[in-house]
Protein backbone atom coordinates (compact mmCIF):
# COMPACT_ATOMS: atom_id res chain seq x y z
CA UNK A 1 0.00 0.00 0.00
CA UNK A 2 2.85 2.37 0.75
CA UNK A 3 4.10 1.93 -2.80
CA UNK A 4 0.89 3.40 -4.21
CA UNK A 5 0.99 6.17 -1.57
CA UNK A 6 4.50 7.05 -2.68
CA UNK A 7 3.33 7.06 -6.28
CA UNK A 8 0.64 9.63 -5.54
CA UNK A 9 2.64 11.92 -3.31
CA UNK A 10 6.04 11.73 -4.97
CA UNK A 11 5.01 11.30 -8.58
CA UNK A 12 3.52 14.51 -9.93
CA UNK A 13 2.22 12.70 -13.03
CA UNK A 14 -0.06 10.55 -10.88
CA UNK A 15 -1.40 13.62 -9.06
CA UNK A 16 -1.95 15.37 -12.40
CA UNK A 17 -3.77 12.34 -13.75
CA UNK A 18 -6.08 12.22 -10.72
CA UNK A 19 -6.65 15.98 -10.91
CA UNK A 20 -7.59 15.84 -14.58
CA UNK A 21 -9.79 12.82 -13.91
CA UNK A 22 -11.83 14.89 -11.46
CA UNK A 23 -11.98 17.82 -13.89
CA UNK A 24 -13.07 15.62 -16.81
CA UNK A 25 -15.63 13.91 -14.57
CA UNK A 26 -17.04 17.34 -13.62
CA UNK A 27 -17.23 18.48 -17.25
CA UNK A 28 -19.01 15.29 -18.28
CA UNK A 29 -21.41 15.61 -15.36
CA UNK A 30 -22.24 19.24 -16.24
CA UNK A 31 -22.71 18.46 -19.93
CA UNK A 32 -25.01 15.52 -19.18
CA UNK A 33 -27.09 17.61 -16.81
CA UNK A 34 -27.35 20.43 -19.37
CA UNK A 35 -28.37 17.94 -22.05
CA UNK A 36 -31.06 16.54 -19.74
CA UNK A 37 -32.19 20.06 -18.86
CA UNK A 38 -31.60 19.43 -15.17
CA UNK A 39 -28.60 21.56 -14.24
CA UNK A 40 -30.56 23.62 -11.74
CA UNK A 41 -28.27 23.84 -8.71
CA UNK A 42 -31.26 24.70 -6.49
CA UNK A 43 -29.32 24.60 -3.22
CA UNK A 44 -26.57 26.74 -4.66
CA UNK A 45 -29.15 29.25 -5.85
CA UNK A 46 -30.46 29.58 -2.28
CA UNK A 47 -26.95 30.23 -0.97
CA UNK A 48 -26.18 32.60 -3.85
CA UNK A 49 -29.29 34.69 -3.17
CA UNK A 50 -28.58 34.76 0.54
CA UNK A 51 -24.98 35.88 -0.06
CA UNK A 52 -26.23 38.76 -2.22
CA UNK A 53 -28.70 39.72 0.50
CA UNK A 54 -25.96 39.58 3.13
CA UNK A 55 -23.84 41.96 1.04
CA UNK A 56 -26.74 44.39 0.75
CA UNK A 57 -27.60 44.11 4.45
CA UNK A 58 -31.04 42.69 3.71
CA UNK A 59 -33.02 40.06 5.62
CA UNK A 60 -31.75 36.58 4.76
CA UNK A 61 -34.97 34.79 5.60
CA UNK A 62 -37.70 35.60 3.03
CA UNK A 63 -40.14 32.69 2.80
CA UNK A 64 -42.72 34.55 0.69
CA UNK A 65 -40.30 35.62 -2.02
CA UNK A 66 -38.25 32.44 -2.23
CA UNK A 67 -41.06 29.92 -2.60
CA UNK A 68 -40.15 26.30 -1.91
CA UNK A 69 -36.38 26.73 -1.71
CA UNK A 70 -35.79 28.92 1.34
CA UNK A 71 -32.70 29.93 3.23
CA UNK A 72 -32.97 28.23 6.62
CA UNK A 73 -29.34 27.98 7.63
CA UNK A 74 -26.94 29.89 9.81
CA UNK A 75 -26.22 33.47 8.66
CA UNK A 76 -22.52 32.57 8.61
CA UNK A 77 -23.14 30.11 5.78
CA UNK A 78 -24.43 32.99 3.64
CA UNK A 79 -21.13 34.80 4.14
CA UNK A 80 -19.17 31.77 2.94
CA UNK A 81 -20.80 32.11 -0.48
CA UNK A 82 -20.05 35.81 -0.97
CA UNK A 83 -17.03 35.15 -3.26
CA UNK A 84 -19.37 33.43 -5.73
CA UNK A 85 -21.41 36.63 -6.08
CA UNK A 86 -18.54 38.19 -8.02
CA UNK A 87 -19.84 36.22 -11.01
CA UNK A 88 -23.33 36.17 -12.51
CA UNK A 89 -25.38 33.20 -11.30
CA UNK A 90 -25.06 31.33 -14.61
CA UNK A 91 -21.27 31.29 -14.38
CA UNK A 92 -21.13 30.99 -10.60
CA UNK A 93 -22.93 27.65 -10.61
CA UNK A 94 -20.37 26.22 -13.04
CA UNK A 95 -17.53 27.60 -10.96
CA UNK A 96 -19.15 26.10 -7.86
CA UNK A 97 -19.26 22.65 -9.49
CA UNK A 98 -15.54 22.84 -10.27
CA UNK A 99 -14.83 24.11 -6.77
CA UNK A 100 -16.64 21.12 -5.26
CA UNK A 101 -14.69 18.77 -7.56
CA UNK A 102 -11.45 20.34 -6.41
CA UNK A 103 -12.46 19.78 -2.80
CA UNK A 104 -13.28 16.14 -3.62
CA UNK A 105 -9.85 15.75 -5.24
CA UNK A 106 -8.04 17.04 -2.14
CA UNK A 107 -10.25 14.95 0.15
CA UNK A 108 -9.47 11.86 -1.91
CA UNK A 109 -5.74 12.45 -1.58
CA UNK A 110 -6.02 13.18 2.14
CA UNK A 111 -8.16 10.10 2.85
CA UNK A 112 -5.77 7.95 0.88
CA UNK A 113 -2.87 9.32 2.90
CA UNK A 114 -4.65 8.60 6.18
CA UNK A 115 -5.66 5.13 5.04
CA UNK A 116 -2.14 4.33 3.94
CA UNK A 117 -0.69 5.45 7.26
CA UNK A 118 -3.15 3.30 9.22
CA UNK A 119 -2.44 0.23 7.07
CA UNK A 120 1.31 0.74 7.35
CA UNK A 121 1.12 0.88 11.17
CA UNK A 122 -0.88 -2.37 11.33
Amino acid sequence: MSVFKNEIYKNSRMREFLFFFFIIFTIIFILLEIKNGRYWQSDFEVYYKSAKRALLGENLYRPDEDGFYRFKYSPFSAYLFIPFTLLPFTYAKYFYSFFISLLMFFNFLYCFLLGSEILIKK
